[in-house]
């Protein structure tokens, strides 16, 4: 379990990095498309770990498919960032 936790804490970093350049326009729609497969791979692990961050990985895998459109992009890009510092946040606390 200890090494899920490590990939999972992995995986939000690069989340949370790929919303940060989805707030740039041009580099956005080519970030989502890193940060939806991680997204997906984040929603994988909490269903196998039964964790209690399923809901944010539920939330940053919508976000990060809503980010692709441009015109309401940003606004999620930054909510995704958020999200994905909370469940960082969440991570560390449970893994300690």
């Amino acid at each position: 379990m200890k090494t899920l936790n490590i990939i999972h804490l992995i995986a939000l970093i690069l989340i949370a990095i790929g919303f940060i350049g989805g707030i740039i326009p041009i580099i956005g729609s080519f970030a989502m498309w890193g940060v939806i497969p991680l997204a997906i791979l984040s929603l994988v692990i909490s269903i196998v770990q039964k964790s209690n961050i399923l809901v944010f990985s539920i939330i940053n895998l919508i976000l990060a498919i809503i980010t692709t459109i441009p015109i309401i992009g940003t606004i999620t890009a930054i909510a995704g960032v958020v999200l994905a510092i909370i469940a960082i946040v969440k991570l560390t606390k449970i893994s300690k």
